[in-house]
């Protein structure tokens, strides 16, 4: 609205005014008036005025709410608390020459109709309204300026009183095909001015724009079994039309984000580029990559959801905002469209929600609240999804660069944080196309946008700070690496910034025949039978699992996604998932703390050479008996050893079985010796202990975890069949109904401690399986009383024996004193400790009685000692000792029955006493 009476009188004393004079000045007081209505506070319906209909027998009776409104010249239009209730209309009379209703070539201008409540003054010239044509017809509130003279003329005078003014509120029936024609009219003459603005907006256009969302990988499951079957579910996503659409995903977000350009268009400064001819080239590049970044096929799945969150944030945005600054006065100068009697049915967004085509919804100015701040972000957003599509640029492994400086672990945000608050993907290249400033409105709004976070910005360091306001990690920079450098690579990594989330990888290859079951966890196919929930994420959430999978060394050439493999090596990570948790390891004997003994084995080596080197005889001959086994048969070509109790911790591992044969082919034995034994007994028992052999010396090594009990009991089932038993305490034998020791404890025989360097793996499960019982029990601490009365006792014996020699083993002290100084003659020695501060104890309990004036005193003080202090028993001699040697106890050839603790340090550095 642009303020035309900018002219008015200024007022004299004793000057003769006009009626000309008195109108001007009305004239600029009401424009000032509905300028600042318009213009300041907004144009439309503020609230109410909302329409209803009721139909009885194809007659309809029309209400209005309470409400108030603002036309665009500022008029304002109220319908009072009572509301308005009309069931008949008469055609329409326009007495003050409003033009918007005067438009009688447009369709329809002939059936406009006046609404008449019962109190309206032509209520009974009225008819009934029809149900059937108010269906076509919209509710119109018009303000009409009615001029009526005052001028009355009789015989005897003629006196000129003026006119007056009458403003009513019209209600309206009007066809909508009428106000289709009058807004497009209107939209001309605004267009021929110069005036540009979103004055028209369809909210049901913008409300019903495309709601996309991007499908999970791989659901409902599939056999993933290599790189191809990962290729083939990810085109299922972005290539193949979609359930219950015939169009890729690529091609629905491209459509989606057009339509929204041209929903938009009046609120855009740059809004004539297309995204779909974009996308379609970028579409082309997945199953056709030119190079080896094409090829990286999971960034295109990232790429699409990224567009569909910053789509979401355009949209919401932009359909919150509808300020209008100065609002051109011939939208509707003196009327209100209030909308259609009935809204239209239908499952769109806008029917579901109300949106009435027809209803002058309310425009705020821009200096209320936020608005203003709002039209910019809304353009920010629009410029971030065409920086995404034009500056989409996949990343590929720098040859020139390791492992290392190739991949980059970036804090970020969770999936839902805002994608303005998260950190910029490694496939954009922020130099290009506005996104640095366009990614996150509020730092560029600060003057700040240098602050955004990724993988390609150079001099990004926020692995540095803190990540309390994080809760996401981007991974990038992998694809395409070698999985064992990927692997150390970020392993180190996750070592040197303390990062919390594992890391691991799975092959595609087709695993072997002979593997364990944690080794076949190292093959996607078997890893998603234990593990179905994973996710591809572009990183890992903290206290999570970042799986890579590894290309497969096999031929690539008929399959029908070759020309994406042939672009990855043997050995290249070709994807990447997440787990929301840390997958627990199997811990082996090497990764925790393991104890290694030395023992003789049960048979002789000159025993086992005999077995080997003899023929056994089944049947006596002239020189020799027959062998008198009860096994014959079995020994003939085997050793045999009989194992009769077999634990660890409590744990039998013989089951239900009163004894388990390990029988050794003669032939093995012959040819391995011991090894062929500790074999057969390791593949028995394969979650036992770990038997090895000494090369050489025909002793047995056993392996076990450090600390823990075992016992396993052994006889020969040739011979005499002498039972023998291995524990962590050594070897025994069953002799007479006794078991003795062999060669002593196992302290005093071969034993050592083997493992490997720290691993918080297995301290994680230290503390997992050895954790303190969940119970604590309470400890009985000394009251502020007990501790004062035994400071009083000690300090009252330290000023008793306030010097060393006065002390009950002053001898004692002074050879310790000429032993050290028979080291250093130079040594400075201060007695420091419980013999020097009053609260020691003798060996000697008649020293400790003379110390005390009675038996009761000294009880009570050792009761306060041992509750104060925690000591218990007689009290050790502590020396501080100046010195240049590097005195030790060991050398000090004194028997003092006293445990001797020597410091090293200046003499007056403690208080004691000195000898």
């Amino acid at each position: 609205m642009i303020p035309e009476n900018n002219i008015y009188p200024l007022f004299e004393v004793n000057q003769v005014l006009s009626a000309d004079h008195l109108n001007r000045l009305h004239d600029r007081l009401d424009e000032q008036n509905r300028l600042t209505r318009a213009t300041l506070h907004g144009i439309g319906i503020v609230c109410g005025l909302e329409v209803s209909m009721s139909k009885s027998g194809g007659k309809a009776t029309i209400s209005i709410s309470k409400g108030y409104g603002v036309t665009s010249e500022g008029y304002a239009v109220v319908i009072g608390d009572e509301g308005f209730r009309a069931d008949r209309c008469r055609s329409l009379e326009v007495k003050d020459d409003y033009e918007p209703l005067l438009l009688d070539d447009a369709e329809g201008a002939k059936d406009i109709v006046e609404l008449l409540d019962s109190d309206h003054e032509h209520y009974d010239e009225g008819v009934t309204i029809d149900a059937a044509k108010a269906t076509e017809m919209a509710v119109v509130l018009y303000v009409e300026l009615l001029e009526t003279s005052l001028k009355t003329c009789t015989p005897g005078s003629c006196d000129d009183k003026g006119k007056k003014v009458t403003v009513s509120v019209r209600k309206l029936l009007v066809p909508t095909v009428y106000l289709d024609e009058l807004q497009e009219r209107t939209a001309t003459d605004i267009d021929e001015s110069g005036t540009e603005g979103d004055f028209f907006p369809n909210l049901a256009a913008r409300l019903d724009l495309a709601d996309l969302r991007m499908p999970r990988f791989d659901v409902p499951a599939t056999t993933l079994t290599d790189a191809e079957s990962i290729i083939a579910a990810y085109k299922k996503i972005l290539i193949d039309p979609l359930d219950g659409a015939d169009k890729s995903l690529f091609k629905r977000i491209g459509e989606a984000l057009d339509a929204s350009r041209t929903a938009y268009a009046p609120l855009l400064d740059e809004s004539k580029k297309e995204f779909s001819s974009a996308l379609n080239i970028i579409e082309s590049g997945f199953l056709n990559p030119e190079s080896k970044k094409d090829a990286a096929f999971q960034y295109y799945y990232d790429f699409l959801n990224d567009l569909i969150h910053a789509y979401d944030e355009f949209r919401t945005k932009a359909f919150e905002l509808t300020a209008l600054c100065n609002p051109p006065s011939q939208l509707y100068p003196r009327h209100l469209e209030l909308g259609e009697p009935e809204a239209s049915s239908g499952d769109t967004p806008s029917a579901e929600a109300g949106i009435l085509s027809y209803r002058h919804y309310f425009r705020p100015s821009p200096a209320l609240g936020v608005l203003k701040a709002r039209r910019e972000e809304m353009q920010s957003l629009y410029n971030r999804l065409q920086a995404m599509v034009t500056s989409f640029d996949p990343l590929a492994p720098d040859s020139s660069k390791s492992a290392d400086e190739n991949i980059r672990v970036t804090p970020s945000r969770p999936a839902d944080a805002p994608l303005s608050q998260r950190a910029i993907p490694c496939y954009y290249d922020p130099k290009s196309a506005r996104l640095l400033d366009a990614w996150d409105f509020a730092k560029t709004a600060a003057g700040r946008s240098a602050q955004n976070c990724g993988c390609r910005i150079e001099g990004d360091d926020s692995l540095d700070w803190s990540l309390d306001q994080r809760g996401f990690f981007r991974i990038e920079g992998h694809i395409g690496l070698d999985w064992d450098k990927a692997l150390d690579a970020l392993q180190k990594k996750i070592a040197a910034y303390r990062l919390p989330f594992d890391v691991l990888v799975l092959k595609t290859d087709t695993p072997p025949g002979d593997l364990t079951e944690e080794e076949l966890q190292e093959y996607l196919p078997e890893f998603l039978k234990k593990h179905p929930g994973i996710e591809h994420c572009s990183g890992v959430m903290p206290g999570g699992t970042f799986v890579m999978v590894a290309n497969s060394a096999a031929s690539t050439a008929g399959s029908p996604y070759s020309a994406i493999l042939s672009r990855f090596g043997a050995k290249a990570i070709v994807a990447d998932f997440a787990l929301p948790y840390r997958i627990a390891e199997t811990l082996k004997p090497a990764d925790i703390s393991v104890g290694e003994c030395q023992y003789d084995w049960i048979d002789t080596i000159r025993h086992l050479n005999n077995i080997t080197l003899r023929e056994y005889r089944k049947q006596a001959t002239p020189k020799a008996p027959a062998a008198h086994e009860a096994e014959a048969n079995r020994l003939a070509s085997n050793y045999v050893v009989r194992i009769r109790h077999y634990e660890i911790q409590g744990r039998n591992l013989l089951g239900n079985n009163r004894y388990v044969d390990v029988a050794v082919p003669l032939a093995d034995l012959k040819q391995y010796g011991h090894a062929a034994i500790m074999k057969k007994l390791n593949e028995t028992f394969p979650l036992g202990l770990l038997f090895d052999h000494a090369p050489g010396t025909g002793n047995v090594l056993i392996r076990a975890v450090r600390g823990q009990r075992f016992r396993i009991e052994i006889e020969g089932v040739q011979g005499n069949r002498i039972r023998y038993a291995y524990t962590e305490n050594g070897m025994f034998r069953h002799q007479n109904d006794n078991w003795e020791q062999i060669g002593g404890s196992v302290a005093n025989s071969g034993c050592r401690m083997i493992a490997t360097d720290y691993d918080e793996k297995v301290y994680r499960w230290i503390q997992k399986t050895f954790k303190p019982a969940a119970t604590q029990s309470k400890i009985s601490r000394p009251s502020v009383q007990e501790i004062v009365k035994w400071e009083k006792m000690a300090l009252s014996r330290a000023r008793r024996y306030k010097s060393a020699d006065k002390l009950p083993i002053h001898a004692l002290l002074n050879a310790v004193a000429a032993a050290i100084r028979s080291i250093d003659p130079a040594a400075r020695i201060v007695l420091v400790g419980s013999w020097a501060n009053g609260s020691w104890l003798s060996r000697i309990e008649s020293d400790n009685l003379k110390s005390f004036s009675s038996v009761t005193q000294l009880n009570t003080f050792r009761t306060l000692n041992q509750k104060v202090t925690g000591r218990t028993g007689f009290s050790g001699i502590d020396l501080l000792i100046e010195s240049a040697y590097a005195i030790t106890p060991e050398m000090i050839p004194v028997t003092s029955g006293y445990q001797v603790t020597i410091f090293r340090g200046k003499k007056d550095a403690q208080r004691g006493l000195e000898l």
